[in-house]
């Protein structure tokens, strides 16, 4: 644990390796301290891939020996990464909506509006149609018209050809560009290790002991790569070479993988369908029910671990050019993409007042948890292999903003897929391409019901959810402040020294409220005596004792001497003879 010292620690074994160089480190750390020498073992397999690339830059500053097998397994995990990037890249488009700078911003005194009337004072951009450039870029992605015609396929090149007939051309150019800059090795003289003799061994079943040359044998490569194999050897394999020779065939692999391009089981040639759920859970629904159940989808990798992608090949009328069929990509989100937040000068030192957070401008900003687990960048990716968008988000207010949010995100990736359609076929009739799936049931039959009748998202819903974001920001904010300045002094001496923020939620307070009242609707409750009746009933058998039952659509009559008593079918209806109560 960080912070302890136990000295004279000689050995550190790690059984479970870190994801992340840093704890590796770390833990090393423990061992050799003041001067003293010592050992550390880690112990890694395949899942160990993600710190590989640093534990070999590590060992590289240390001037350390590096295994081949290490060297092999950062070698998939740099392939991994840049195949990720080129994915995402892809499907980006523009970046995420940017802070602006807030230095430009003024203030002006408009006579038209009331002194109590916040437009009067408010900073330029901050409301109305000039609001905060970031917001309205959002504004831009989630909510403008689709307009695939408006995107020219050449502007894509960087080189400034606008003829689409060389885009492809120009689009492999960019792609062999990137690849050369991102898999050159650091200036230093490669080394090769021998081969082990278990990976010797190997290699002479293989391709009957032929020499290693300079680049890697194909047959040796697929061999050592297929399931079932030793691990470790394909990893020696790999690293008895360059990455810039190994390079294409890791990068191929990967894509492969991941289902991108035309690779994988999945048939090629068909439009491909992106769908996005709220939450993993559902996302499994709608791959069991439009496919043939869990037999019918296969399950593959995506940007994001946290989030299941799956695939499958079903009937999709809704496309609307003829085909009967095409590829089903799903996957999820986990609530909202993004978030409000109030654009604020980082070198401004002062204590704001609270009525100041009425004016200042918004921006939406991607959520802390969204961000750990990379949602935007695995959306991106799966939107840049997409013809179509279908969204599966709940549907109420907050789930119709949720689908706008991923709009925004995916929109750049679809536009272009149809722009580059239009180019091929100019006289193609134009069809939607981002849906909306309405229903109100995780059943089979209501999945299906709403893949039969896909409708256009609803941007006004979307919006009202907007609206009422920036109140429950701005008002929670300025009285969050407000209480804080005012009577954070008479909380600490009422209720707690430690107090140092009264809060105030839009949502939170009046939810406070509903708790208080029913405090008090408890506190003053004056109870009253009640009686119950217990009926034992002596038979030929013995004692048995009966329970009150008040027979259906009957008013129980206290006057009454006659009860309804059911043990058995013997025994349906007896006339009280005697009755104590406690």
């Amino acid at each position: 644990a960080r912070g302890l010292d136990v000295p004279s620690v000689g050995l550190v074994i790690q059984a479970d390796a870190p994801r992340d160089v840093d704890t590796f480190v770390h833990r090393v750390g423990r061992t050799g301290r003041a001067g003293a020498k010592g050992m550390a073992i880690a112990i890694l397999d395949g899942r160990s891939m993600g710190i590989a690339n640093d534990l070999v830059d590590l060992l590289r500053a240390a001037e350390q020996p590096i295994p081949a097998w290490l060297l092999g397994m950062s070698y998939i995990a740099k392939a991994r990464s840049l195949e990720e990037e080129g994915a995402i890249a892809a499907g980006s488009g523009a970046g995420l909506f940017q802070v602006p700078d807030t230095d430009n911003s003024k203030v002006v005194e408009n006579d038209k509006f009331s002194a109590q009337d916040f437009r009067r004072s408010a900073e330029e951009g901050s409301w109305g149609a000039q609001r905060d450039t970031s917001y309205k870029a959002f504004d831009d992605e989630a909510y403008s018209e689709f307009d695939p015609s408006a995107i020219s396929v050449g502007e894509v090149n960087e080189y400034g050809d606008q003829n689409s007939e060389n885009n492809q051309e120009a689009k492999e150019e960019m792609q062999r560009d990137f690849q050369e800059a991102n898999t050159a090795e650091p200036i230093m003289a490669f080394k090769r290790e021998n081969p082990s003799k278990k990976l010797s061994i190997e290699l002479e079943k293989i391709n009957g002991g032929k020499e290693i040359g300079d680049t890697p044998n194909e047959k040796a490569l697929s061999a050592l790569s297929r399931r079932g194999s030793d691990q470790r050897l394909h990893f020696e394999y790999l690293g008895m070479f360059q990455f810039e020779h190994v390079a294409e065939h890791l990068m191929a692999r990967e894509r492969s993988k991941a289902g991108r391009g035309n690779s994988g089981t999945i048939e090629s040639g068909l439009p491909r369908v992106l769908m996005v759920a709220e939450k993993p859970s559902i996302a499994t629904a709608i791959a069991e029910a439009l496919s043939r159940g869990r037999n019918g989808f296969r399950q593959r990798r995506g940007i994001s671990r946290a989030l299941p992608v799956y695939e499958f090949t079903t009937d999709a009328p809704f496309l609307g050019n003829g085909t009967s069929k095409a590829i089903i990509t799903v996957t999820s989100v986990v609530g909202h993409v993004f978030s409000l937040g109030f654009v604020e000068d980082r070198n401004e030192t002062r204590p704001k007042d609270p009525s100041e957070y009425f004016h200042l401008p918004v921006v939406k900003q991607e959520e802390e948890s969204t961000g750990k687990l990379r949602v935007v960048d695995h959306l991106r990716a799966l939107a840049a292999d997409s013809d179509h968008l279908v969204l599966w988000l709940d549907c109420d207010a907050e789930g119709e903003n949720i689908a706008h949010e991923v709009i925004g995100v995916t929109r750049r990736a679809i536009e272009q897929k149809a722009a580059e359609e239009m180019a091929k076929d100019p006289d193609a009739l134009p069809v939607r391409r981002i849906h909306r799936a309405r229903f109100s049931a995780i059943t089979k039959q209501a999945l299906h019901d709403a893949f039969g009748k896909l409708v256009e998202p609803d941007a006004e819903l979307s919006r009202s959810v907007d609206a009422r974001q920036e109140l429950d920001l701005r008002v929670g904010v300025a009285l969050t402040r407000l209480l804080s300045w005012r009577f954070v002094g008479l909380a600490r001496r009422k209720f707690s020294p430690a107090t140092r923020v009264i809060s105030y939620g839009p949502c939170q307070t009046p939810t406070l409220s509903f708790c208080v009242d029913r405090a008090l609707e408890i506190r003053q409750f004056n109870p009253e005596k009640y009686w119950k009746l217990h009926v034992d009933v002596k038979t030929g058998t013995g004692k048995q004792n009966l329970k009150w039952k008040v027979p259906s659509g009957s008013v129980i009559n206290r006057k009454s001497n006659m009860v309804h008593l059911q043990k058995s079918e013997r025994l349906q209806e007896r006339p009280v003879e005697s009755a104590s109560c406690d």
